[in-house]
Formats: C-alpha cells, structure tokens, sequence
C-alpha cells in the first residue's frame, strides 16, 4: 500500500498477512496493523498448519520502504502462549490506511 508524507514522498508498505489489518475508528482510515493477534484453530489450519508459532519468537508483519526502497521501518509480532501475539514497531511504519477492502489480496 502507498502512502505519501507531507513533502508527497511515497512511502509503500508490505503487510505480508492480512488478518494483521482490522478495522480503525481512526479519521479518514479504514485499516490500522493490530497491536495484539490470537491465532484461532481455524487460522492455523488455513495456513497449512496446526501448530502455534513458537513461544518468544519473533517474525516481521509488514514492513515500510521509502522512495529508494530502504526499509524504515517493520511491524514484528512476538508470539506468547497459546498462539497469542503482540506487535510493536521497530522503525517508522506506517500503521494506518484508507484501502477499499477488495484491493486487499
């Protein structure tokens, strides 16, 4: 998805699993990255697996690059007991975005 700064630079950020976008109340955004995930039996068999992530550890959600295509920022998911996960920033990624529903893949 591609968002632009003030100065109209793109930034373009990869989320790499959807079911991290839920729906915001934020203004003018209808997508926001969830800070906390909890992986159902029904996730997990629709992924190819039943097996819950590893307690501890830690995998990129998406991730943003700037117009050169450097990353400058991620959105990491450490996983807890039980399949339940808690995300945090490492960088700047852009958490927010105003997308239609039936552009997302």
């Amino acid at each position: 998805m591609t968002t632009y700064t003030l100065l109209l630079r793109p930034l373009k950020t990869k989320v790499y699993d959807p079911s991290f976008l839920i729906e915001t109340k934020r203004p003018l955004a209808k997508w926001e990255l969830a800070e906390r995930i909890h992986l159902t039996p029904s996730r997990t068999d629709a992924v190819g697996s039943n097996v819950h992530p590893v307690v501890g550890h830690e995998e990129t959600v998406a991730e943003t690059r700037n117009e050169k295509g450097e990353v400058i920022g991620r959105w990491v998911v450490k996983w807890g007991e039980n399949g339940a996960g808690v995300c945090h920033e490492v960088g700047y990624v852009v958490k927010h975005f105003n997308v239609h529903e039936e552009l997302l893949q």
